[in-house]
């Protein structure tokens, strides 16, 4: 198959460039919303080492507008970015423990029942240690 133009980066290859102009044809912001972040994505996939870089919605917004035809607005590439990199942080936090995760109010708590492991007897108050039964 035979393309007008040549190859803008290997290392981010053809279908996502012309994936990049598609998403630029089209005519809302919302409507490029859902179709940047895979774009995006893609490229944090080639560009592994852009991902924690400072200047990275400068890097993206240059390449995503060296690839379309139409240019799409740095802000808007910027704000996306951004979206994911929240997302991303969350995440983490929340696999690292330093975030609770919000909790359901699908049961009142005072009808919680506490939770137990497989095998234990639960608590009742009612065991004695073995210090109280030596003392008699």
């Amino acid at each position: 198959m035979k393309y007008n133009e040549k190859m803008f980066n290997r290392q981010i290859g053809r279908n996502t460039q012309l994936f990049a102009q598609a998403v630029s044809e089209m005519e809302t912001e919302e409507a490029r919303y859902p179709y940047l972040r895979i774009l995006i994505s893609v490229i944090e996939q080639a560009r592994p080492e852009w991902i924690q870089v400072p200047q990275k919605e400068q890097l993206f917004t240059h390449l995503i507008g060296e690839m379309t035809e139409q240019p799409i607005r740095t802000e808007e590439i910027a704000r996306v970015i951004q979206i994911r990199d929240a997302e991303r942080q969350l995440l983490h936090d929340l696999a690292t423990g330093k975030v609770q995760p919000p909790k359901a109010a699908a049961a009142p708590e005072s009808t919680a029942q506490p939770e137990q492991s497989r095998g234990e007897p639960a608590a009742t108050g009612a065991e004695t240690t073995g210090a109280e039964t030596a003392e008699g």
